[in-house]
């Protein structure tokens, strides 16, 4: 498991002042952040894939690494929803089966701003979780 340097975490809160939101104190924070690590390295090697990589296939049989994105998106979107559920969050009309298939076929730049998206809002629903969830 990753350590956590709690005198560089509590500098870092100085420097971004009290407008900044952290996630709870009581949160699973070495959990989160090999969390927040795994999407990170996903997130580069997305970047690093020209718009033509994207199209290829993957390590999947039968599947395009666009539908790979679109199936990891789809997942953390999922599990903010969940998220969303458990707090009592509006989530509005989502559907619980999206078309993978559908969703491989979207512009490069569409599928990486579909990963980013659900990035941030599992990310958010992370940080503002409290203790008894």
């Amino acid at each position: 498991m990753p350590v956590i340097d709690d005198s560089a975490r509590t500098e870092l809160r100085a420097r971004q002042g009290a407008g900044a939101r952290y996630d709870a104190p009581s949160a699973p924070a070495e959990d989160l952040l090999l969390a927040r690590r795994g999407t990170a390295f996903f997130a580069r090697k997305l970047m690093e894939l020209d718009d033509s990589g994207l199209f290829q296939p993957s390590a999947v049989p039968g599947l395009t690494r666009a539908h790979v994105v679109a199936k990891v998106s789809y997942a953390a979107r999922a599990h903010a929803l969940a998220f969303d559920m458990l707090t009592g969050a509006d989530t509005g009309d989502y559907d619980p089966n999206p078309d993978i298939g559908l969703a491989a076929t979207l512009p490069a730049r569409a599928l990486r701003h579909l990963f980013k998206h659900s990035e941030v809002h599992l990310n958010v629903c992370w940080r503002d979780l409290s203790s008894a969830h």
